[in-house]
């Protein structure tokens, strides 16, 4: 996924490194705790952007009710702390307060349900603009698997994105993702995702609320070498129209990557 400022990532060369890692205790027993811990480093390469450069760290916990081995119901609490590297004015903590469930509906669907709060307090003051946001977010899904070869993936959301566009400090981002896979042989899948997002920013210096739509269709192509290992590769286009017409493009993307489980 991009990282902040979707309005200008795609535009400009950097590197992103993204490191995760997460714990939970055994689904068997009826209370379970999770712990999750993330940081985000993006590095811009062309002068101009530089001072897009940021670290921004994640830390989460969960409390999970296991109401069976494959149903849950939880809470979910994320500390959010993004940093500058030139840009201090926004700066800032936050996080989100979560309540969801998730597990099995028939023997091939399963889904997950969650509504949360998410909250940002920049520590620098700007005119007209408010240090303190909060929003209501969700995020459903519904996975049918309705042959060992086959997936359907439908997910949307709703939630909070930094940026620094105009007089904006966030935007709300509301989408929705369709994704399909068909195993062709015990080693070759395909795949293919199919997105929508609506980006909503709400304060600007041109007298209009800026609104974007970004359409996005991305095929992919994978291979099992090991139970334990995969590789594939996938090609990702993508529009954006917008109310503020500078801001509008198309973007290709190829990439590859190679997976290990352990």
């Amino acid at each position: 996924s991009d990282p902040a400022n979707k309005e200008l990532t795609d535009k400009a060369k950097r590197l992103t490194n993204n490191a995760y890692a997460e714990l939970r205790t055994n689904p068997e027993k009826i209370l379970g705790f999770g712990l999750k811990i993330q940081d985000i480093y993006d590095r811009y390469f062309e002068h101009a952007f530089e001072y897009l450069n940021r670290n921004r760290l994640n830390l989460g916990a969960d409390i999970f009710y296991n109401i069976s081995a494959k149903t849950n119901v939880f809470v979910e609490y994320m500390y959010s702390n993004i940093k500058y590297q030139s840009h201090d004015v926004n700066d800032s903590t936050g996080g989100a307060f979560a309540l969801g469930i998730n597990g099995d509906i028939t023997s091939t669907i399963n889904g997950t349900a969650k509504v949360s709060y998410d909250y940002r307090n920049y520590k620098e003051h700007i005119d007209e603009i408010d240090n303190h946001v909060g929003s209501m977010g969700y995020y459903l899904a519904l996975e049918w698997n309705p042959t060992t070869r086959n997936t359907i993936r439908l997910s949307g959301s709703r939630g909070l994105e930094e940026t620094i566009w105009s007089n904006n400090r966030y935007f709300i981002d509301t989408g929705i993702d369709l994704y399909a896979s068909h195993k062709l042989t015990d080693k070759f899948t395909v795949a293919a995702s199919f997105g929508y997002d609506k980006l909503d920013y709400k304060k600007t210096s041109y007298g209009v609320d800026r609104g974007d739509n970004v359409f996005t269709i991305k095929p992919e192509v994978s291979y099992n070498f090991k139970e334990w290992l995969k590789a594939g590769v996938w090609y990702q286009y993508r529009l954006r129209r917008s109310n503020a017409e500078a801001t509008g493009y198309t973007n290709n993307k190829l990439g590859a990557y190679v997976k290990a489980f352990f």
